[in-house]
């Protein structure tokens, strides 16, 4: 799973476009309503492949006669409800091909769609804005318990809810910014087959940067880490089932006009021993429009 993108202050509309406090505002996927907008939607679309796989041990080791490939197209709407208030959503669609041992599969349907709410308890200026995030990441998609064929190609999303509860930090010198999210993670538990299972409890950490090139045109760069630790069967924790992922993610956001923003990015997990943990090596990029309403 992708890393989800988090979501990302007093001047007048003309002013604002080039504030150093709203550098970030569409930096990060969806991210988070400028200071002059009322509400925000768009489309993004996005390809991974599967480059390898992480141990027990944190070993890394590349792919064998397998591949695993996905595109996800996404809608996403923010919408401020109060001054300093918001709340987003995001609606993925996905479809997966996968291949191994002669059998070639794919599938497709409604991935996990994530909630999300926001309090700027501080605006970006003398000091760090201060944000407080809480989200929930809804187990709407295909579980690999759920998958109708052999190579669960049809997956389309984790088998359990999720609940995040973070701080997000911002600090802005023109034409700079930087933004630290840190979150607590909590996933529900779930019954399957007779068993109560529960992924453990784990957080999540991004530390971004990024510079404004032009007026309109931001570049930046944020590497993550992810850690959930040990997976819970009728209450006993199972052994070397803790998992880990860091990852690192450049992005690029063009305002080519008044109201839309053209997104770039790409993610990517480090094929390297000890950078990850019972997960996945996927690497992605995507490109998305993003229209701003005030």
């Amino acid at each position: 799973m992708r890393l989800l993108a988090a979501a990302l202050v007093l001047a007048a509309p003309a002013a604002a476009q080039a504030a150093a406090c709203c550098l970030s505002s569409s930096a990060f996927g969806a991210g988070r309503l400028a200071a002059w907008e009322d509400a925000a939607a768009g489309l993004q679309l996005g390809l991974s492949s599967h480059g390898g796989r992480f141990g027990t041990d944190g070993s890394f080791s590349t792919n064998r006669d397998y591949a695993e490939r996905e595109a996800r197209a996404t809608a996403f709407a923010i919408v401020r409800v109060l001054r300093d208030f918001e709340a987003g959503v995001r609606v993925p669609w996905v479809y997966g091909e996968r291949e191994a041992a002669g059998l070639d599969e794919s599938g497709n349907g409604l991935g996990d769609v994530a909630l999300s709410l926001r309090w700027d308890a501080l605006q970006p200026g003398a000091l760090p804005g201060l944000a407080v995030v809480a989200g929930a990441s809804l187990a709407t998609g295909r579980s690999t318990g759920e998958s109708r064929q052999l190579l669960g190609a049809d997956v389309t999303g984790r088998a359990d809810t999720v609940f995040s509860l973070g701080l997000s930090l911002e600090k802005a010198w023109q034409p700079w910014f930087l933004r630290l999210d840190a979150a607590a993670l909590l996933p529900l538990a779930r019954d399957e087959n007779g068993r109560t299972i529960r992924t453990g409890p784990g957080v999540e950490i991004l530390f971004g940067g990024g510079v404004q090139l032009a007026e309109g045109v931001v570049v930046s760069i944020a590497p993550r880490v992810r850690w959930e630790s040990a997976v819970v069967v009728d209450g006993l924790a199972l052994p070397d089932s803790s998992s880990l992922e860091i990852g690192i993610g450049p992005a690029f956001a063009w305002d080519f006009s008044e109201h839309w923003t053209l997104q770039l990015g790409a993610d990517t997990g480090l094929p390297v021993d000890g950078a990850g943990r019972n997960r996945p090596l996927l690497s992605a990029a995507s490109v998305g429009l993003r229209r701003a309403f005030f």
